[in-house]
């Protein structure tokens, strides 16, 4: 009986809201138990397998992987023969 009526409240609020896209994705990731909560942000990350929570070594960390990201790639891709002149 539950199920049933959030299913009815669901149908009807994107029924309200079918002009507006944005409330629509809203109201189902509601629906799926998918909020954005970025009011919390992980207070340790794992790099090189060593649990880190400074803060000054999370970012030089980031910066690290997102500045070598891009030639790990390119080492990693085939060269091509193809031309597309």
């Amino acid at each position: 009986m539950v199920l049933c009526s959030q299913s009815v409240n669901i149908s009807n609020m994107l029924l309200m809201n079918i002009q507006h896209i944005p409330k629509t994705w809203s109201i189902l990731r509601k629906a799926m138990g998918k909020l954005n909560n970025k009011t919390s942000f992980p207070q340790t990350f794992l790099i090189n397998r060593t649990l880190i929570t400074d803060k000054f070594q999370i970012g030089e960390g980031f910066n690290n992987y997102f500045s070598k990201i891009g030639i790990q790639t390119n080492q990693n891709v085939p060269q091509s023969n193809k031309h597309f002149t």
